[in-house]
């Protein structure tokens, strides 16, 4: 399997919950947002928008630095 297409599955998996739980707990829709960009970088602007559209003002954690093999996800 290629690792990069189960990422991004994993992160719209992440980004479809956040949708469904924003609408009562905004604070958990931007955890799964922000873990779905970590693990599915490739769409972060995508989750950006996606959460700045029940929170105006909110923006993604910074990515944290990457450093080889701390960390990574299979």
């Amino acid at each position: 399997h290629d690792v990069a297409e189960e990422r991004a599955g994993l992160g719209a998996l992440y980004a479809e919950l956040a949708v469904d739980v924003a609408k009562t707990d905004k604070a958990r829709a931007r955890r799964l947002l922000a873990m779905a960009a970590r693990l599915d970088p490739g769409n972060r602007t995508r989750y950006e928008k996606q959460l700045q559209s029940f929170d105006p003002r909110a923006s993604l954690p910074a990515e944290p630095p990457h450093s080889a093999g701390a960390g990574d996800m299979p």
